[in-house]
C-alpha cells in the first residue's frame, strides 16, 4: 500500500468537503471554462452560488491542485481528472451489505 501524507490527504478532503465544488470538477470535465461559463452551468443546473462563493471554491480547487487556472479559464489538472474519475466510479457502485462467513468452532 502506498504512504499518503497527511497534508494530501488534507487537500483531497478539502477539496471533496463540499457538494459545489464537486459539481466545479464535474462541469470541469474535459473542458477548460470561464467563470461565467461555470456559472451559466450552476445556473442551468438550478443551483445558487453568489459570485464570492464561486471565487472561494475555485481558489480551494486552486489551491488544492484540483483546478489550475490559465488566463480566464479554468480546467482540472491531472489529480482534478483522476478525483472525477473516481466521483464517476464511486457512484456507479451499488451499496451492498457485506456477506460476512463467521464459522463458529
Amino acid at each position: 500500500m502506498r504512504k499518503v501524507s497527511v497534508d494530501t490527504l488534507r487537500s483531497f478532503f478539502k477539496a471533496v468537503s463540499s457538494f459545489k465544488r464537486l459539481v466545479i470538477v464535474i462541469i470541469l470535465k474535459g473542458k477548460a471554462l470561464s467563470y461565467s461559463q461555470i456559472k451559466e452551468h450552476f445556473d442551468k443546473l438550478g443551483i445558487g452560488i453568489a459570485s464570492s462563493e464561486m471565487y472561494k471554491h475555485l481558489s480551494i480547487l486552486t489551491d488544492t491542485g484540483v483546478v489550475v487556472k490559465q488566463g480566464k479559464l479554468y480546467m482540472l489538472t491531472k489529480r482534478g481528472d483522476e478525483l472525477v474519475d473516481f466521483i464517476l466510479r464511486f457512484k456507479a457502485i451499488k451499496p451492498e451489505k457485506p456477506r460476512l462467513n463467521l464459522k463458529y468452532g
